[in-house]
């Protein structure tokens, strides 16, 4: 009987670390490479730009990765957000988002550069271009 108690537990265990992070082994350069086409193309109307956050490795991404000031945006979600990765800040923008919520957040981005956003206890992050 200890004989089989180990081995489950040593199972158990790498089934529950898969099963927490899912997209560990999702590859994240072909996210990457998503997020170079022109700007216009994340603009729905001339009034709005819509922005994919999604999360692969402990990182977020964000598709389009450069987005432009003085336009409203809708950051969504596409579903991979877990754990504290779900409560997204950005302080100089005045973000305290939680994807556990809602699904989508609006802003109107007033500053240009390159913003960094985090989870609530920085484990996770990922940079926003505002230009």
């Amino acid at each position: 009987m200890k004989k089989l108690i180990i081995p489950f537990l040593v199972i158990l265990f790498a089934f529950s670390v898969i099963g927490f992070n899912y997209n560990l082994f999702e590859s994240s350069p072909s996210i990457k490479n998503e997020n170079k086409f022109d700007l216009n193309n994340n603009i729905q109307n001339e009034n709005e730009q819509v922005v994919i956050m999604k999360m692969v490795r402990g990182k977020y991404y964000f598709k389009p990765d450069t987005i432009k000031a003085n336009i409203p945006v809708v950051i969504k979600n596409d579903g991979s957000l877990r754990g504290c990765g779900v409560f997204v800040k950005q302080p100089q923008l005045g973000l305290d988002m939680n994807f556990g919520m809602k699904n989508e957040y609006r802003f109107t981005p007033k500053k240009k550069g390159t913003f960094k956003f985090s989870c609530s206890m920085a484990m996770f992050d990922g940079e926003l271009k505002i230009i």
